[in-house]
């Protein structure tokens, strides 16, 4: 299992300790590979974790795709189209925090 820290430093292809949108999204898959799981099981979990599901079950599984950019603008808390170490903490604990920890998902 890598660290998330690991994980950033990995997909951050510009080495600026920021996640713009192509890297979150590597991020994601790094993260879900690390994981063990598959990355739509991942996204889903972030996606309810962040509150931005509201949808019934037959509903989800298209729109998991559509809300991955809602996602990255929740965690994106200061607005400028990137994603801090720092925000990526505080969004990850908040998923240590859900029901399913970082370790258990």
């Amino acid at each position: 299992l890598q660290s998330i820290g690991n994980i950033m430093n990995k997909v951050d292809a510009d080495k600026n300790g920021r996640l713009d949108r192509r890297e979150f999204g590597k991020f994601l898959y790094e993260l879900s590979v690390s994981l063990g799981m598959t990355l739509d099981v991942l996204a889903q979990h972030l996606i309810e974790t962040h509150g931005l599901q509201n949808k019934t079950q037959t509903q989800y599984d298209a729109d998991t795709w559509s809300k991955v950019p809602d996602l990255f603008d929740k965690w994106d808390r200061n607005s400028n189209n990137e994603v801090s170490r720092h925000e990526l903490a505080v969004a990850m604990r908040k998923v240590e925090q859900s029901q399913l920890s970082y370790t258990q998902i």
